[in-house]
């Protein structure tokens, strides 16, 4: 998953004396954690920054396509994603879909999820798109509601 160079630091949080972890895959957005008190790298705090304002921006249970590229754009553009996640996420639900229409693209995103799982999808696109839904369950649970 892309969406965690912050949002795991309650995953790694495990009250030691001194333990440093690296939770991006691009190096430099570090979590530390001494004496039970996380600490979190000024790159680390930017990203969960952004993070928020993304998910604050837009409501994932009622997003137009227009609005899902929108997303998605600034997901990438803070590196949050990456761009296999990007195209997954952004791609229309048909060619004559009306790009205005809201939906929720969290449920339709699930029941992807469920269908590609019940349909023996491949473990790589299976991956993915469990990866997608965890991008949108956390969006959803940041936003403020």
């Amino acid at each position: 998953m892309q969406v965690n160079q912050t949002s795991q630091a309650a995953q790694v949080y495990q009250p030691q004396n001194k333990v440093s972890t690296n939770t991006s895959q691009g190096g430099g957005n570090s979590v530390q954690i001494t004496n039970g008190d996380v600490h979190l790298s000024k790159d680390a705090r930017n990203a969960q920054s952004a993070l928020n304002g993304i998910a604050n921006t837009y409501d994932v249970t009622n997003l137009s396509t227009r609005e899902r590229g929108a997303m998605v754009n600034d997901l990438q553009e803070h590196g949050l994603i990456s761009n296999e996640d990007a195209m997954r996420m952004a791609a229309p639900f048909s060619m004559n879909e009306n790009i205005d229409t809201k939906r929720d693209w969290l449920q339709i995103s699930k029941d992807a999820l469920a269908f590609a799982e019940q349909n023996g999808q491949s473990p790589k696109e299976l991956e993915s798109i469990k990866r997608n839904v965890s991008i949108l369950e956390q969006l959803f649970e940041l936003r403020d509601k």
